[in-house]
């Protein structure tokens, strides 16, 4: 991979004369220090990553090639310095033993796992050499490259760090260690609690059959003999006033008189009781009709909630399933790749 993961980026930057790629930085085509005392450039920048949370200057690693004692004497005296002392006392220092691992898991524990959580370390990662990778294909930025090359994926569409090893030292195709999410829980809908649709109690005249009254009861009704009684006697003081009261005719008409009037008054109740058991039987109808409606109501909210919930489980469970298979075809194209290049 270059010695870009080395020094944070290869294209120059803080690293004057750098080129970049395998072709190493500027001081790794200079000579050794007069004495012929071997200088490790790489493990005072890795000393200043990890003892002060930045890199050397240019000034500072050229001045440190006239140290006696090589880079092994510079990078105690980088460990010892006041800066390294008062770094470490406010939050900072690296991973111990190259233990990058721990160190980062160490850093996002405790932490929502998301894309912010790598983006707040990425400074302090590229100070001690950690890079996080470009974005893939969903936008995300979920590898990181250590010093030593290997790149190392942190997800977080997990939601929690995974450390899956992607690529060993260098780049090359070691063979990838994956770890995939368990299987989601199957789907479970809203527990509907609308209970059972219960209808209006009928009322009582609808309870029973329709019953016609009977000439006793029209009689019984109020009125009815006081209505009738007026009737007649109007009819004999008419038939009084003309000297008809005793005649046939006369005895004939009353008697027509009472039957008429006994068969419109019948009607009259009988049309009375029909209309109101029919006004009853219609509001039943009516009461029937909004608990129905209300009923309904109550269950098309409660299926259109679990038709939402359906619909976000089973696009949720697609998008993590399309997301794995991408993985799973990435890592296998990697691991070809890194195998193809080791043959």
């Amino acid at each position: 991979m270059g010695r870009e993961g080395d020094y944070g980026g290869g294209s120059g930057g803080d690293n004057p004369g750098g080129s970049g790629g395998d072709g190493g930085d500027w001081f790794d085509t200079q000579p050794p220090p007069p004495g012929g005392t071997a200088f490790d450039d790489n493990a005072v920048r890795a000393a200043y990553r990890q003892y002060l949370g930045r890199d050397p200057s240019a000034a500072e690693l050229q001045a440190h090639h006239g140290n006696p004692g090589g880079s092994a004497a510079v990078v105690q005296l980088i460990k010892d310095s006041p800066e390294a002392k008062d770094y470490t006392a406010h939050g900072g220092g690296g991973p111990q033993g190259g233990d990058y691992q721990g160190w980062i898991m160490q850093q996002l524990e405790g932490k929502p796992f998301n894309q912010q959580a790598l983006l707040d370390h990425e400074a302090d990662w590229r100070a001690r050499g950690i890079i996080l990778q470009p974005a893939n294909a969903q936008g995300e930025r979920t590898k990181v490259q250590l010093p030593n090359g290997q790149i190392v994926r942190l997800g977080f569409g997990e939601g929690h760090p995974v450390w899956v090893v992607q690529s060993g030292p260098g780049g090359g195709g070691a063979a990838p260690n994956p770890t995939m999410s368990p299987a989601p829980p199957p789907y479970a809908s809203t527990p509907w609690t609308g209970g059972d649709y219960t209808p209006p109690p009928l009322p009582d005249d609808l309870q029973h059959e329709f019953v016609a009254p009977t000439q006793a009861e029209v009689e019984a009704s109020p009125g009815y003999q006081t209505r009738l009684d007026t009737g007649r006697l109007t009819r004999e003081r008419a038939a009084s006033a003309r000297g008809t009261l005793s005649s046939g005719g006369t005895l004939k008409a009353l008697e027509r008189y009472a039957q008429d009037y006994a068969s419109n008054e019948y009607s009259n109740v009988y049309g009375q009781r029909l209309s109101t058991r029919n006004q009853n039987y219609s509001e039943y109808q009516g009461a029937v009709g909004v608990g129905q409606q209300t009923y309904m109501n109550r269950y098309n909210a409660w299926a259109d909630e679990n038709g939402r919930t359906r619909t976000d489980y089973t696009l949720n469970n697609d998008t993590r399933r399309n997301w794995e298979n991408d993985y799973w075809a990435r890592l296998r194209d990697l691991y070809r790749g890194g195998l193809d290049a080791s043959l």
